[in-house]
């Protein structure tokens, strides 16, 4: 659903997001300063709102086994405790799991 945003104050948020995203070294003024406020005012701001999310993984099941070896190793080099659960995960499903 989208919805257009006329609270100001949220507007300045999102602008502000993006400005730090575009200009991550600064040197403007923060978007809630009233010399932005005309511009603001100005902006048509529209917020789309998802319903539901959905995501599909890929944990290797497709590939062939020397790529599926050489990923799980790199897994294991890293020996962090996501990368292992990663690789659980990862062989319960090439084994069709």
């Amino acid at each position: 659903m989208a919805e257009v945003v006329e609270n100001r104050e949220e507007k300045a948020m999102m602008f502000e997001a993006m400005m730090q995203k575009l200009q991550p070294e600064g040197g403007y003024k923060p978007l809630n300063d009233e010399a932005y406020d005309k511009a603001l005012k100005a902006t048509a701001v529209v917020k789309i709102v998802p319903s539901t999310v959905s995501c599909k993984f890929k944990f290797g099941q497709h590939l062939d086994k020397e790529r599926f070896d050489m990923i799980l190793n790199h897994l294991k080099e890293r020996n962090s405790d996501i990368d292992n659960e990663t690789i659980e995960i990862m062989k319960g499903l090439k084994d069709g799991i």
